[in-house]
């Protein structure tokens, strides 16, 4: 008896590791889509209040809202970390940023995270989506936004999504 119930342990195990295998091949199969998305931003910053700044006089933290319109259609809040020591014109930011909303009509969340490094007042950003954050229909997303203007408030926006099961328009192939 005690040799057919090990027999039966060994079966369901079997099966629950084929089962396992399935599912990573099914996933391995689904095709990542390439696009380019464009749109406005706007942005709202929170200055610290004056007792957040005398902790460290040369690290000031922010908070930040955005509202985005275009492919992508949503909100966000962040936090930002910021310096230009001696107030000199040179500096830096890094940022992490929530979005909630529409990517090419698919809904869900997604974490963005910036770099920032000022040399004489120009600076060089990069904000890209941080690997698997991202939920509801956009989960598996990827890509780099960039910001066009950020006077105007103007982006760009090159992300691969898992294709779905429907037509997906806009997708470069």
């Amino acid at each position: 008896m005690a040799q057919c119930a090990g027999v039966v342990t060994l079966v369901a195990l079997i099966a629950a590791l084929a089962q396992t295998h399935a599912s990573a091949i099914q996933e391995k199969n689904v095709r990542n889509l390439t696009y380019h998305g464009s749109g406005t931003f706007s942005t709202k910053l929170y200055w610290p209040t004056a007792d957040s700044q005398a902790k460290s006089a040369q690290i000031t933290p922010m908070s930040f809202e955005k509202q985005y319109h275009g492919d992508l259609e949503g909100v966000s809040q962040g936090e930002l970390l910021t310096t230009t020591p001696d107030n000199r014109l040179s500096g830096g930011f890094v940022a992490i940023e929530k979005v909630s909303g529409k990517l090419n009509g698919r809904s869900g969340t997604f974490w963005l995270q910036h770099h920032c490094l000022l040399t004489h007042a120009k600076g060089e950003i990069t904000i890209v989506v941080m690997p698997d954050t991202a939920t509801g229909e956009l989960t598996g997303l990827s890509g780099k936004l960039n910001v066009v203007s950020d006077e105007g408030g103007q982006y760009t926006f090159d992300y691969t999504l898992p294709e779905k099961s429907v037509n997906t328009p806009g997708a470069l192939r």
